[in-house]
């Protein structure tokens, strides 16, 4: 499930292309209201549900493994590939675009003099690999809560709130007011939260939206009674879901700090949790099964993704000029960036243990 959120990435950033609503590298004049609308929903589900899935694995391997161990592996797995992506990928898509896109003569000596370093400061170097920041952030966090939790954890396990909660995934109902808390500390503190920090290592905004979903992910693996129950849809889930989608499409768009603006929060929040639940509950019933393809992929899905960026952004610039529908356009750069991408993984990745360790830490 992780490696296929993770190379839905492909399908997304090819859709923003197309997307007038959305602000991209990249923006063909030829815009798909369908590709707009699709790669909207998307985005609502994809990175809360890989973050769940992050924070059951942690939890996982805390409980095979010490902290030490944990951390090494982890922080291997992490950090060599951003800092290697970083410097190769990413660099040579910012000069792509500094030469190509934008049309600047720039010698490439002088672009890694001046223009990189500046990147570098802004947190422009970060690009698509913003999330392996945060996951560094929450495996340091996740070791901390798997040594300071267990008191309350047996403590509250068998209480009658967090059963009222856990029944039916009531909690649900529940996480989006905790999510609307940040947003009024984000209002009233005039965004000062979304701003890169240290070069890009450090997103406030990102680490707090994103951080309930990764401690869902820790409280499933503890706690069976939880997993049981999101399983399965309870029958107020799927009402829950078609209205919040509705509610939130007729006040999509309204800003400010006023009841339409904390009405679409609550149900975009409400449908995104519902939305990750329905995705445990397809692959748990449909891929949850040995299958060399299925490992193939899940393998493959970290090259993927870091590779995928830097081809999107080029085969999204060489079509601007083509006169197509716009949806064969994003099939075609969306079949051949899968299709470099995997064969970059095959020949190059897994032969030369040099490129896999710096771009799969292994």
């Amino acid at each position: 499930m992780r490696a296929v959120l993770m190379m839905l990435g492909v399908v997304l950033h090819a859709a923003y292309i197309f997307s007038p609503d959305t602000e991209w590298v990249v923006t063909d004049p030829q815009s798909s209201e369908f590709l707009n609308v699709f790669s909207h929903y998307m985005r609502m589900f994809r990175m809360p549900a890989f973050f769940v899935i992050s924070g059951f694995f942690s939890i996982m391997s805390l409980k095979r493994y010490d902290a030490g161990t944990f951390l090494r592996a982890r922080l291997q797995r992490i950090v060599i590939p951003l800092i290697s992506a970083g410097l190769t990928l990413n660099v040579a898509q910012l000069f792509y675009q500094e030469r190509v896109m934008e049309g600047r003569p720039t010698p490439f000596l002088d672009f890694l003099l001046h223009v990189f370093p500046q990147r570098v400061l802004d947190g422009g170097w970060v690009q698509h690999l913003w999330f392996l920041n945060t996951l560094v952030f929450y495996f340091i966090a996740a070791v901390f809560i798997y040594q300071l939790a267990p008191p309350f954890v047996e403590k509250w396990k068998d209480s009658r709130v967090l059963d009222l909660l856990r029944r039916r995934c009531r909690f649900m109902l529940v996480l989006p007011l905790l999510l609307m808390g940040w947003n009024v500390v984000e209002h009233y503190g005039h965004g000062w939260a979304d701003t890169t920090l240290l070069c890009g290592i450090l997103n406030l905004d990102e680490l707090a939206i994103y951080f309930p979903y990764f401690v869902l992910g820790l409280w499933l693996y503890v706690d069976p009674k939880l997993q049981e129950e999101f399983h399965h849809l309870a029958p107020w889930e799927a009402v829950a879901a078609v209205l919040s989608v509705i509610v939130y499409s007729r006040f999509r768009g309204a800003h400010g700090f006023h009841a339409a603006s904390l009405l679409q929060h609550y149900c975009e929040t409400l449908f995104t949790l519902i939305s990750t639940q329905i995705c445990f509950i397809g692959f748990r019933k449909y891929a949850d099964r040995d299958s060399k393809l299925f490992r193939y992929l899940a393998d493959a899905s970290y090259t993927v993704y870091l590779f995928h960026h830097v081809c999107v952004v080029i085969l999204g610039s060489l079509m601007l000029q083509v006169t197509m529908m716009p949806e064969l356009k994003f099939l075609i750069i969306l079949s051949s960036s899968l299709l470099i991408t995997l064969t970059i993984h095959h020949f190059l990745i897994l032969r030369i243990p040099l490129l896999r360790f710096m771009y799969n830490g292994k």
